[in-house]
């Protein structure tokens, strides 16, 4: 990791040809920005539009970072880019976020998008994202996470994700009380802020209710279906979501009834894999790729509120990062019944036994420690009984191999 703009601003201006000519909205946010971007997506390929969708990091392909109208590109796709940035670099050196990101914009121009969405990596300020100009800024949520980078204190972070910001630019932040420090940064530039709650808001009556409504300056969307996974942070994203579509209005002469049909479409096809993704059966499993302690807090919520969630057991299968902070667990403590602890790969993984023993004051001893995933999921399939429900999460390095995993055993008993 190497924060900093400059080289990805040298290359850019090397492979740029000409004026960009799509409109791009850039999303930051310490959890939901990917979920925000796929709802956007969605909504845009309801509308008919073709939009650009970058996000990351990937959970088992990496071509599930860069999307054009909806597909993920092809390899033949990005070994061409990735060699035009080679040939452009010049001996710049880039990290690999900053090859992701180079890419992701070269395809949007090379591919002819209407409208280009990133997710931001890490902050805002610094990212690599950050090298051309957001049309429209989001910040989704703001809470403690990647400190060493980011700052210690939230007002440090807010500060950073607000770096995404422009001058005399729409910017939208989800939280309806932020840290001055963001609030600082849009009225230094100026920015036009619109605040969640102030300006923009979205009621709901519990999942009984069945719908909920959004609205913000000019517009008002009633009679929204829930999403199949409802909770207010969910809901908070999709809303940030909605205002930055009306403040672009990417199709203004299309009808309310329509505008309200795509968003009905994107709301129900729009949660990214891996985000409390059920599958059901005599055991259920659950794969979340929560890491932080806002999203265990979000984790722990949903489950509680899943219809009989105590008729069985809850069983964790758990790997982390070396820099995460295992006591962000905590909200799960009460639920959790057993747990794996797996380990995680790579220059910031953390090995199983490690993390069995920062774990052992708050969640108790671990079942087992093992190497791989897909071993974890194989160890709590054998022990897990009728009832019980296997919840995986803790890293996007967990999630994928246990989707993949997942997939193989459908795919196993329907030969069967």
């Amino acid at each position: 990791m190497d924060l900093g703009l400059e080289r990805c601003r040298e290359v850019l201006g090397r492979l740029a040809d000409g004026a960009r000519t799509w409109p791009l909205i850039t999303v930051a946010g310490t959890n939901g920005k990917g979920s925000c971007v796929a709802f956007m997506e969605q909504a845009l390929l309801a509308l008919g539009r073709r939009p650009g969708a970058f996000t990351s990091p990937h959970l088992e392909r990496y071509n599930e970072r860069i999307r054009i109208a909806g597909a993920e590109v092809s390899d033949r796709q990005l070994v061409e880019v990735f060699f035009a940035i080679d040939q452009a670099r010049a001996g710049v050196s880039l990290t690999y976020f900053e090859f992701s990101t180079l890419a992701a914009i070269e395809l949007f121009s090379r591919e002819q998008v209407d409208i280009g969405l990133l997710e931001v990596g890490l902050g805002g300020r610094l990212d690599a994202s950050n090298v051309i100009d957001a049309d429209i800024a989001v910040v989704t949520s703001l809470a403690l996470d990647h400190q060493d980078w980011l700052g210690e204190s939230l007002a440090e972070i807010a500060g950073e994700k607000a770096g995404i910001f422009r001058a005399g630019k729409p910017a939208i932040c989800g939280e309806p009380e932020p840290p001055a420090s963001l609030l600082q940064v849009a009225a230094g530039l100026p920015a036009s802020l619109l605040l969640r709650e102030r300006d923009f808001c979205f009621r709901w009556h519990g999942e009984s209710s069945g719908t909920w409504f959004c609205e913000g300056p000019g517009w008002r969307f009633e009679e929204l279906p829930l999403p199949p996974v409802c909770s207010t942070p969910i809901l908070s994203n999709i809303a940030c979501a909605i205002a930055a579509l009306q403040l672009l209005r990417p199709a203004p002469a299309t009808g309310e009834r329509r505008w309200s049909a795509a968003l009905a479409t994107a709301i129900r096809q729009g949660t990214p894999p891996g985000r409390f993704q059920v599958f059901p059966g005599d055991v259920r499993w659950i794969v979340d790729v929560a890491h932080n302690a806002a999203a265990f807090e979000h984790l722990a919520g949903n489950l509680a509120r899943q219809p009989g969630c105590r008729d069985g057991r809850n069983v964790l299968v758990l790997g982390m990062l070396a820099d995460k902070d295992a006591a962000a667990l905590a909200p799960l403590a009460a639920l959790v019944d057993c747990w794996y602890a797996v380990s995680t790969g790579g220059e910031r993984g953390l090995a199983a036994e490690v993390l069995a023993e920062r774990l052992r004051g708050l969640l108790g001893d671990a079942v087992a420690c093992l190497p791989q995933v897909e071993q974890a999921c194989a160890a709590a399939a054998r022990e897990a009984r009728p009832g019980d429900r296997i919840v995986v999460t803790g890293s996007f390095t967990v999630a994928g191999p246990a989707l993949a995993w997942l997939r193989g055993q459908t795919s196993a008993q329907a030969v069967d």
